[in-house]
């Protein structure tokens, strides 16, 4: 459980990030890589880390739980996840859908659990923050930025199981169409934000 000492929520959170993806759509320095996450980038707070590390730093502290699911061909992402004391999932698929429903068993306990991209480096701590102050485990809570919903979606206890049943490429968002959601509006681009594109 959170301590009286940091920023947690009351109840048990947890986070999933999803870094099991090909990345085929990124290209740097002229050539496609097999994995984009591991592509330095300069973040919010000025340093210059993969992009995978400014997403894992986002979160260490929020929440009481990481996860993150990745491929065995990946070993740098395993050594990078570990350095956050994240609990990391290995499996063969890059589907949104077989990653999320892994990773569900691992998080069981939780009263919230936030899904989130591996490739978002540009989320702000307050988004975060908001996410979870809003959060419940009755609860689907989206970040809203100029009308559009963006990552992460924090999913209360209630929507596991259906999680669970996620397979393939296909993600949680029949959820967010099927059931009520909480958009918090936010001043942050980086909820919309992927690295598909190099910077300049």
């Amino acid at each position: 459980m959170a301590s009286m000492t940091d920023n947690r929520s009351p109840f048990k959170t947890a986070a999933i990030v999803l870094a099991a993806g090909k990345g085929t759509r990124y290209k740097h320095e002229g050539k496609t890589l097999a994995n984009k996450l591991l592509v330095p980038c300069t973040g919010l707070n000025g340093k210059r880390r993969s992009v995978l590390e400014h997403t894992l730093s986002s979160f260490a502290g929020k929440v009481d739980q990481l996860i993150v699911v990745t491929r065995p061909e990946y070993p740098d992402v395993l050594s990078l996840a570990a350095n956050y004391h994240a609990t990391v999932i290995s499996l063969p698929s890059s589907g949104m859908g077989d990653s999320i429903s892994a990773a569900v068993p691992a998080v069981a306990d939780a009263a919230v659990v936030m899904v989130a991209l591996g490739d978002m480096p540009y989320i702000k701590d307050s988004t975060l923050e908001a996410i979870l102050a809003h959060a419940s485990e009755e609860a689907i809570v989206t970040p809203l930025y100029e009308g559009q919903r963006g990552h992460p979606v924090c999913f209360g206890r209630r929507y596991l199981p259906m999680l669970a049943e996620l397979h393939g490429d296909v993600g949680a968002r029949h959820l967010l169409q099927d059931f009520d959601v909480t958009d918090v509006v936010v001043d942050d681009p980086g909820v919309l934000h992927d690295i598909d594109v190099p910077e300049k």
